[in-house]
């Protein structure tokens, strides 16, 4: 039962951490994409 319980917590703590990196990823990708604009703006 001990055994069982630790490896449900793993396992949910591991989904939190993949969807946690999914959503940063997802929000890194915009903010370069908006950098890399804004850099070819003012070197234009």
């Amino acid at each position: 039962m001990q055994l069982k319980t630790v490896v449900c917590y793993w396992k949910f703590l591991f989904i939190i951490i993949m969807i946690r990196g999914v959503i940063s990823s997802m929000f890194q990708l915009p903010m370069t994409f908006e950098l890399w604009k804004y850099r070819i703006l003012i070197n234009s």
